[in-house]
């Protein structure tokens, strides 16, 4: 009969580990890697598992940045456009299933963002809202604060994939993005 007790609280902790690290393992799935923006590889103009297309990157539009909502770092971006035209960053790749998520990021500093998208791995980022690409909403737009101002950006993935969190900027004056963190509802 102990041996029975034993082996009943052996398997119950077994299979309670097992649900943790599946648990785990499922929502480093879905994980913004480096959304807090502190890993950084030293002369990189972005963070650690973040891109951006390479001519933008010449350009001096991005930069790292000391003042910070937490931690040390942040995203700086500064463009001014000459026509019609945007810079746009972008995530490591993350899967994500179906359902409801939402995106909170901290923003400071004077800007117009276009739009916020999930998109799918490989795919053009757009601000129209389909399978391929969902926009957050509500939009961000126009935005000028000198203190740190917290958004959240809602999105229904329709489609199970590998989606890329997408950021478009029209212009930047000293815009600071900090501390993007994903939740599934």
């Amino acid at each position: 009969m102990h041996e029975k007790k034993i082996m009943k609280l052996y398997l119950l902790t077994l299979l309670t580990f097992l649900g943790i690290s599946i648990l785990e393992a499922n929502a480093q799935n879905s994980d913004i890697k480096n959304g807090d923006m502190e890993k950084w590889q030293v002369g990189s103009d972005l963070p650690i598992y973040w891109g951006a297309y390479y001519s933008y990157i010449e350009d001096g539009v991005f930069s790292q940045s000391n003042d910070s909502h937490s931690g040390k770092y942040a995203i700086r971006v500064d463009f001014i456009p000459q026509k019609q035209e945007n810079r746009r960053f972008f995530s490591y790749p993350m899967n994500l299933q179906n359902g409801r998520y939402s995106i909170n990021l901290y923003l400071k500093g004077k800007g117009d963002i276009r739009f916020v998208s999930l998109t799918k791995r490989y795919k053009e980022a757009t601000s129209k809202d389909d399978e391929i690409n969902v926009v957050g909403k509500p939009q961000i737009s126009n935005f000028d604060s000198k203190t740190w101002m917290k958004f959240q950006l809602d999105f229904n993935i329709s489609k199970p994939d590998n989606y890329q969190l997408y950021i478009c900027v029209n212009s930047a004056e000293q815009l600071l993005i900090d501390d993007i963190t994903l939740s599934k509802e």
